[in-house]
């Protein structure tokens, strides 16, 4: 049990302590687009970013992803597509070309209820930003259940996870933070603790 722990957290420190990075074609923007389009069937403000959006004969669409970078560690991303017949949203979660989605894992299809409940827990917050930084929390954590379903099936080494972009001649290893204030920097039930009450097990099971 304490070695599935260390690994968790492992994989938590690496992903959580990760930025989005302004290369990110997902943006606020286009994160209430999204938003409007799968509560209030509005699709104007998705066709602002993507004229060709209601012409896609694929079922599955592609509405963006997000990047995240830095932590000493390889680039990920979080990739979405709208699914129309359902009116939900899948996410496939990558480091590099590799597809690190476990279905096991939980949180990569979120619906409408899902979204309806992040806005309803962050109701006393009306910035956009706000939404969109909880949203991306949310996907983080997600990543992180992700992965470690698929270290404990040995799907994935979790040293090949953790590997470095690069190596700092003083530090030849990734090791975590020994500042507890500086490893849950990134928690979202700090940040957002009505939201997280709410809805995080949504995130594990939509």
């Amino acid at each position: 049990m304490l070695i599935m722990l260390d690994v968790f957290e492992q994989i938590q420190d690496s992903v959580l302590g990760q930025k989005v990075s302004p290369k990110s074609d997902f943006s606020p923007e286009r994160f209430q687009a999204l938003v409007s389009l799968v509560l209030n069937s509005n699709i104007s403000k998705m066709l602002f970013f993507n004229p060709s959006f209601s012409s896609m004969d694929q079922e599955k669409k592609d509405v963006g992803s997000i990047l995240l970078i830095g932590n000493y560690a390889s680039t990920r991303r979080i990739h979405l597509d709208y699914d129309t017949p359902s009116n939900s949203i899948d996410v496939t979660f990558f480091q590099g070309d590799k597809d690190l989605t476990s279905y096991t894992g939980g949180g990569v299809k979120i619906n409408s209820r899902w979204i309806t409940r992040m806005i309803d827990g962050l109701s006393d917050s009306n910035e956009d930003d706000a939404q969109y930084n909880f949203f991306v929390s949310c996907l983080k954590q997600s990543f992180v259940e992700n992965v470690r379903d698929l270290v404990i099936k040995d799907r994935i080494r979790l040293n090949e996870f953790l590997a470095p972009t690069m190596k700092r001649f003083d530090t030849p290893t990734l090791t975590r933070s020994s500042n507890p204030s500086q490893k849950f920097n990134w928690n979202i039930r700090q940040s957002f603790p009505l939201a997280y009450k709410k809805i995080i097990r949504k995130v594990k099971r939509p």
